[in-house]
């Protein structure tokens, strides 16, 4: 009974399904990859392939996150409690982020320079990507879960993803300033 009583009359899990959130995070990894790193768009001889590199391995990673964050979310559902969840979650979105972006700073540095400068980028964008994934996951997963369980509009998030990504490491820099950081 345990297993029927976890779905809806039509079947489906109450996550919703596989596909929905595989092409979600894969608009989710091209956007905030390939945003994120606007910053470095004043140096456009790093800053644009980074950009072009990181949304390149969003959109090829997006697909397999979404599904991992999906399967994570449904076989914990009422066994954590949500504030664990709410603590567990960021760092699965720091992990891609980082891996993202510090692939993309990585790859962009070795075809450029040469190994010192993939180790040096790599690492910065690393850095950046694990903070711009852990906040920006943080902030619409659970939302997100909302609402396609509710069958509503996800496209918001999404598109808020799109806005939030060029502003954060702005905000970051900008409150390592004042020494909010």
């Amino acid at each position: 009974m345990g297993e029927l009583a976890t779905r809806p009359p039509d079947g489906l899990p109450v996550l919703g399904p596989v596909r929905s959130w595989e092409q979600d995070f894969t608009l989710i990894g091209i956007l905030a990859g390939g945003l994120a790193p606007a910053l470095l768009w004043i140096f456009p001889e790093a800053g644009v392939p980074i950009s072009a590199a990181a949304a390149l391995l969003g959109a090829i990673s997006g697909p397999w996150f979404g599904r991992r964050l999906r399967t994570f979310l449904d076989q914990t559902r009422g066994r954590l409690p949500i504030l664990a969840l709410l603590a567990l979650v960021p760092p699965l979105g720091a992990l891609w982020g980082g891996l993202v972006a510090g692939g993309a700073g990585a790859l962009v540095g070795l075809i450029a320079e040469g190994t010192a400068a993939a180790v040096v980028m790599g690492t910065l964008c690393g850095v950046a990507g694990a903070l711009t994934g852990a906040v920006l996951i943080g902030l619409i997963w659970l939302p997100y879960a909302f609402q396609i369980v509710l069958r509503g509009k996800r496209w918001p998030l999404i598109a808020g993803v799109g806005i939030l990504s060029p502003l954060l490491p702005v905000l970051a820099i900008f409150g390592a300033m004042l020494g909010l950081g």
